[in-house]
């Protein structure tokens, strides 16, 4: 069991979300970064998608445990600290003992969200074949209605499968490829913007509004502008697309976007780039670049070869030392 002393601004029960229900006006929400979601729980020996925490990590959050528990911390960047005094390590599996608390705390160069995963997972409620809370839909998460954690809550523990002895660590996805730069394709309605707007688009560092949230992240800079402001109906729209809304600012989706949508897409981010959203606090800066379907690929392939790289390391035989995969 743990408990929760701290739940901080923003605290969720996520896993991959729900993947088949756009049709039902369902919205896939899940983890905002999905491969330290996975890293996180491979690292206590979890199947990658069992329900784990995301955390803003823009303030900080506390839990106590009541039993004896491996756990793993991984995403942003953020400060750990065990029983008030010990620091643990981002991106290692810990042994937490019974009755010692667990708290993360904004780092100076932290993003918006951190993942932490217990060997065996949460034993939560599964909604819509998924434990992932939706908040805009009130679906999933800890109670099943979508709610965030509060201080008091307790969340039971699942019986891990498999036995650890030792601490691992691995350097994150993101120390080696995090930058202020995403790449992008270009949008169905891409054509539609005139040429300014078009460079303007990928020219300019686009500022994070402090009006963001797990549904979309509002950009702020110069207006961008439709010389073909064709009337448009509502589309299927998803993870990873950037919408430009009236006021000319765009829009990029989110984990808990809507399933459909009428303004123009000027872009979309790729797969292999959506795990970038977790690391846009207010006020940081993006730029866009453009990128072509082969190089969208090549980037997936990239990130499954990291992914297969933890897989090699975490299945070699446990020893009573200590490894560190860098």
């Amino acid at each position: 069991m743990m408990e929760v002393i701290n739940a901080g601004i923003l605290t969720t029960i996520q896993d991959y979300g729900r993947l088949s229900y756009a049709h039902m006006g369902v919205g896939k929400s899940g983890a905002i970064d999905g491969v330290s979601l996975h890293l996180a729980n491979r690292l206590v020996g979890n199947p990658g998608n069992s329900p784990a925490l995301e955390v803003s990590v823009m303030t900080p959050v506390k839990f106590l445990f009541h039993q004896d528990c491996w756990i793993s911390v991984t995403g942003s960047n953020c400060t750990i600290i065990i029983d008030g005094r010990g620091q643990g390590w981002h991106g290692w599996r810990t042994f937490i003992k019974k009755g010692q608390t667990v708290e993360l705390k904004p780092a100076y160069n932290s993003g918006m969200y951190s993942y932490l995963a217990v060997a065996g997972g949460f034993d939560t409620l599964k909604v819509m074949d998924s434990y992932s809370t939706d908040i805009k839909n009130r679906l999933g998460g800890h109670k099943g209605d979508g709610s965030l954690l509060q201080k008091g809550d307790r969340l039971a523990i699942k019986k891990p499968t498999h036995k650890i002895i030792q601490a691992v660590g691995v350097r994150a996805f993101s120390r080696t490829y995090i930058s202020s730069t995403i790449f992008v394709l270009k949008g169905p309605e891409f054509d539609q913007f005139d040429d300014a707007s078009q460079m303007r688009f990928f020219e300019e560092e686009w500022e994070i509004s402090s009006n963001s949230n797990r549904m979309g992240i509002r950009l702020e800079g110069n207006r961008l502008m439709r010389d073909k402001p064709l009337e448009m109906r509502s589309q299927g729209v998803f993870e990873g697309v950037i919408q430009v809304p009236p006021s000319g600012q765009p829009l990029v989706l989110a984990a808990e976007c809507q399933s459909t949508g009428g303004y123009p897409r000027i872009a979309v981010i790729p797969q292999a780039e959506l795990w970038k959203l977790a690391y846009l606090p207010a006020r940081k800066k993006v730029q866009f670049k453009l990128i072509d379907e082969l190089r969208a690929k090549e980037k997936l392939e990239v990130q499954q070869q990291y992914l297969e790289s933890v897989e090699y390391i975490l299945a070699q035989p446990q020893r009573d030392q200590e490894v560190y995969y860098e």
